[in-house]
């Protein structure tokens, strides 16, 4: 019998091997902000350590996106997401340099849109594919949130 977290870790497991290139941005978009929002509640709670450790995870994260763009093939739109990504990298650093949780509500500010795009693209792509009908018989994109 599988345990409460085991059977968590296998279905997550699923879901990233099963995870379209989009949707694996998207996932890790969500754990960047998960991150973030622990990083801020750690701050806000005094814990240095639990704040260091999740500033880390985001940064790791962000540092992946970062070093998955296409500079070729995006061009214009990757050199801004550089941009942005390295920006963010700096709020995270002045975070948890400084223990200041403005630095982390800035670098989820400047991620949730670029965030939301993705999910509106895996939600498109979703729709295109003819093994994934659509929610409730129509075509609208189901949301996420």
């Amino acid at each position: 019998m599988l345990t409460q977290p085991s059977a968590a870790r296998r279905y997550q497991a699923a879901q990233i091997l099963n995870a379209s290139p989009v949707k694996l941005v998207c996932l890790l978009f969500a754990g960047a902000q998960r991150f973030l929002d622990r990083a801020e509640s750690a701050i806000n709670g005094k814990d240095r350590a639990e704040a260091g450790t999740c500033i880390n995870r985001a940064m790791a994260i962000i540092g992946e996106l970062k070093a998955s763009l296409d500079m070729e093939q995006g061009q214009e739109i990757a050199r801004n997401l550089e941009s942005l990504y390295q920006f963010v990298l700096g709020q995270c650093l002045q975070a948890n340099l400084r223990q200041d949780p403005a630095h982390v509500q800035a670098a989820r500010q400047i991620l949730r849109p670029i965030q939301e795009g993705f999910e509106t693209i895996a939600r498109q792509q979703a729709n295109l594919d003819p093994t994934n009908p659509p929610v409730g018989g129509t075509s609208l994109p189901p949301t996420i949130g």
